[in-house]
């Protein structure tokens, strides 16, 4: 647990499991960019990954991708985060 806390002195964010909202909390520290979790729903959800401190859009683009929220940039400095909405699928 302590490498895990220190990580962040090698340029890496390692989450095992935390909330989102765990998550953004720490990322907040290393970023000027608001990010902001405007669907309740997905504040609990669980994050795991190992991302550079330098490279949000990659957290953001890998929470997209791999954990259904939708990323909403707002402005060049404040982002949304939801719940993707799942498509569905009508046959004829």
């Amino acid at each position: 647990e302590l490498d895990q806390k220190l990580t962040w002195k090698k340029g890496a964010l390692i989450f095992e499991g935390e909330t989102l909202e765990q998550v953004l909390a720490e990322v907040s520290r290393y970023t000027q960019k608001e990010i902001v979790i405007i669907d309740p729903a997905i504040r609990a959800l669980r994050i795991g990954g190992h991302f550079k401190v330098n490279d949000i859009d990659g957290l953001l683009h890998t929470l997209s991708q791999g954990f259904g929220i939708k990323v909403s940039y707002i402005s060049d400095s404040k982002i949304h985060l939801s719940a993707k909405q799942k498509k569905s699928i009508t046959r004829s």
